[in-house]
């Protein structure tokens, strides 16, 4: 990859350039968007004369948009590309959509100005803004401010809620690609997860401390290995990211696109002396569980993360068990590190492009450059070469090539619909083996109230239970009935509330999941035990001495309304995310 700076003004005075975002193609100009310690936003016409190569773009200006008082922090794009938002220090949250004429702003002169933007909603808010993001559908946005508060509108300009779970400023916004999550992260050290349900945010998890592991972890090495400690560890808690002392104004965590994958910047593996930087990743299936892995050849704290929109056919000794492979970027303080979800060391890190502080990045929407912005007013562009990732697989989001189903791109092997049909066996079995056991536990009163041998009260039968084998036994009046204890499901200690960090994920290694892929259906085990063994009671019942065989009938009977068949658990059903990874040597890339 080849990585060049812009030398252009891009801002007045070379003011800084906070965010920087791509226009999702709708004609033929590609846009890109840059916003400014200037207080305005410059829209750029991009263009690759030479596609074929790694050669840097030629850029063009289109227009300057001034409604902004002072810096804006944060400029997106909505997913369909007709509406631009923009947000900063002043509290204002704009909208702006493109004009079919050029409108000249009052006071001002621009004659080379090609395109014009207006503000179509200003939304002003009581603090300054640091980050924003669409809803998949462009219906809604969120925004994170200073106030410690994360605040949802509607595109219609309409504020709807506020979610004040932060005690700190929210430097980081990501919007679920699916339109289920939304996730925030402060300098609090918090990450935050919220569900989005009937318009309103439900809090789902918040993450701040783990139990990391001690021992060394194993190394990488077959498609089929699951990573393990390769010793007994006692690990020990610790936060997962920054605190308010580090020096930056953005934490911009990002959803992949098919919405499987959430990294988010700014963590810090083990505290001082030894501490690494690093970005933690989180799965879908397991957001609620804490990060899976973490990335490593960070030397300096991450404050961006952006995913291309294209994505690639996976090949053998994949990390992630994905049927495609995607490539993201990780933005430090002074270098982009490129990874994607097969390779367990990043494919290249830039380092040394600018003096101060890189403050965003965003990706062509072809997949081939990434631009960087930072806070000494420059842009630079990386350039990847041609094919450098592969093949690409199904064609880039939103490009018709993707089956559809409500909105949400689905790929070979359906990873999301996968995931929540496994969570829906996973409840039926649990349910299952909790209605065995009360089952049992009725079948057992109703037996002892039955009148064996023509109605005799001295002759009793009742089906015993225990950690033995079940025996058939007859009982006089005075003789009490051994009672069936009640079995529970097995509980995810995830989805508990009572258990502890450490009950959810042992290990957080570098690279490497916080815990083994251990099987998920176990909660049906406890069901078949307990119809094999009422099966077994029921046979025997048939060669009672005493009891008649109308009595045995009436039992058959009353035992088959109670007991539902046997279910049949799987115990090959293993979690998605299968990463086997490495510890990192500490990089030290100081300038």
């Amino acid at each position: 990859m080849n990585a060049s700076t812009i030398a252009i003004h891009w801002h007045d005075d070379s003011q800084p350039v906070y965010s920087v975002t791509f226009q999702h193609r709708t004609d033929d100009i590609c846009r890109l968007a840059s916003a400014g310690g200037d207080n305005n936003i410059r829209i750029w016409k991009v263009s690759y004369p030479k596609p074929e190569k790694s050669s840097p773009p030629t850029v063009e200006y289109l227009s300057t948009l001034r409604k902004h008082t002072q810096a804006v922090n944060v400029v997106r794009f909505s997913p369909r590309g007709d509406v631009l938002a923009s947000a900063g220090d002043d509290g204002l949250l704009i909208l702006w959509t493109k004009s079919d004429k050029i409108v000249a702003d009052f006071g001002h002169q621009d004659d080379d100005a090609k395109e014009s933007w207006v503000p179509r909603h200003i939304l002003n808010m009581s603090s300054e803004v640091y980050d924003l993001s669409w809803s998949p559908d462009a219906a809604f946005l969120a925004t994170g401010s200073m106030d410690n508060t994360t605040r949802i509108f509607s595109a219609s300009g309409n504020r709807l809620c506020e979610l004040t779970d932060h005690s700190h400023y929210v430097q980081g916004v990501a919007w679920d690609p699916q339109n289920e999550y939304l996730a925030t992260q402060s300098a609090d050290r918090t990450l935050q997860l919220y569900r989005w349900e009937n318009g309103e945010m439900v809090p789902l998890a918040k993450h701040c401390r783990v139990e990391l592991p001690t021992a060394k972890l194993s190394v990488a090495g077959k498609e089929s290995d699951t990573p393990h400690p390769s010793e007994a560890s006692s690990g020990r808690r610790t936060y997962l990211f920054h605190s308010e002392a580090l020096q930056s104004f953005f934490r911009r965590l990002a959803f992949s696109p098919d919405g499987a994958l959430l990294v988010a910047p700014s963590g810090v593996f083990r505290e001082e002396p030894d501490s690494l930087e690093t970005a933690y990743v989180f799965v879908r299936s397991g957001l609620a569980r804490g990060p899976v892995c973490h990335l490593p050849g960070l030397n300096k704290p991450s404050v961006a993360v952006a995913f291309s929109p294209v994505r690639y056919k996976s090949r053998n000794g994949a990390v992630f068990a994905l049927p495609y492979k995607m490539v993201f970027a990780v933005a430090t303080q002074t270098s982009v590190v490129v990874y994607d979800t097969e390779q367990l060391q990043p494919l290249g890190v830039q380092a040394d492009m600018h003096y101060l502080s890189i403050t965003d990045l965003c990706w062509h929407p072809d997949g081939q450059s990434l631009v960087v912005s930072s806070a000494e007013g420059f842009c630079s562009v990386i350039v990847f070469d041609a094919g450098v990732f592969g093949e690409v697989y199904g064609g880039k989001k939103g490009d018709g090539n993707m089956e559809k189903d409500g909105g949400l791109e689905k790929g070979d092997g359906k990873l999301e619909k996968a995931d929540e049909t496994l969570e829906r066996e996973n409840e039926r079995e649990a349910r299952a083996a909790e209605d065995n056991a009360k089952g049992v536990v009725q079948t057992t009163a109703e037996y002892n109230a039955v009148t064996c041998d023509g109605g005799k009260p001295e002759e009793r039968a009742t089906v015993a239970t225990g950690a033995e084998d079940a025996k058939d036994s007859l009982h006089d009046t005075k003789s009490e009935p051994e009672r069936v204890p009640a079995m529970e499901p097995e509980r995810d200690p995830a989805m508990d509330p009572t258990s502890t960090n450490s009950d959810r994920a042992e290990e957080v290694p570098t690279m490497d999941p916080t815990s083994t892929n251990s099987d998920r259906a176990e909660s049906g085990s406890s069901a078949v035990q307990v119809n094999q063994t009422t099966a077994a009671q029921i046979s025997q019942s048939s060669s009672f001495s005493q009891p008649t065989q109308e009595a045995n009938s009436q039992v058959s009977a009353l035992l088959s309304q109670f007991i539902a068949p046997p279910i049949a658990a799987d115990q090959n059903k293993k979690r998605r995310v299968q990463p086997t990874l490495i510890q990192p040597e500490k990089n030290d890339g100081n300038k």
